[in-house]
């Protein structure tokens, strides 16, 4: 299981993850803090969509022409 893969993102207990390291860093640049629910919930949504987002990214989809005549109001034909 890879880091990415792995929920602990490959850190043993008592380490942080590497969403927690990811998400620590960026909240400092920001100059921004979150409690440990906030921590988990963003864990959680990371847990939930990360493998559809790199699913996403692995299929390489930037030489895909978009659909002409495009109406965002309907769906695609």
């Amino acid at each position: 299981m890879t880091a990415a893969r792995d929920p602990n993102g490959g850190a043993d207990a008592g380490e942080a993850s590497a969403v927690q390291r990811f998400v620590g860093a960026g909240l400092e640049l920001l100059d921004l803090e979150a409690d440990e629910a906030e921590i988990a919930v963003i864990e959680a949504a990371d847990g939930l969509y990360r493998p559809v987002i790199e699913r996403l990214l692995e299929a390489e989809l930037d030489g895909i022409e978009p659909e002409p005549g495009t109406d965002m109001s309907r769906p695609p034909a």
